[in-house]
């Protein structure tokens, strides 16, 4: 292997080693969180609880029109997000192909030996 494939494959190793620890710490802070959120805030999460509010009129104008006005920035925010998932796999993708072609250098390189 060349010094360069061999950096990057030692990169990968010691981010799938951070990723360990890291990953399961993310999901454990987001969902405490979400459930934070969803207790403090029931209008902005929880779509039975403003239905409810709404058909008894206790649900005030202004709150109406605040949640009118965040439902825009929440569906464009919403595709920010989408757009960096979609981002990130062309990165694993690419990961992946440096990867393969790692591997199949060294596999021509271990049938060449052989013969």
């Amino acid at each position: 292997m060349t010094p360069k494939e061999l950096a990057f494959l030692n990169r990968r190793r010691q981010l799938l080693r951070i990723w360990r620890i890291t990953g399961p710490l993310l999901l454990l802070v987001l969902a405490v969180g979400v459930v934070l959120m969803f207790l403090n805030y029931p209008l902005m999460f929880n779509p039975y609880e403003a239905i409810d509010r709404f058909e008894a009129g206790t649900l005030d104008v202004s709150t109406l029109q605040l949640m009118a006005l965040l439902l825009p920035v929440a569906m464009l925010m919403l595709f920010v997000m989408l757009l960096v998932v979609v981002l990130l796999a062309f990165a694993v993708m690419g990961n992946d192909k440096k990867y393969l072609a790692i591997i199949e250098r060294l596999y021509r390189h271990g049938q060449d030996n052989r013969d």
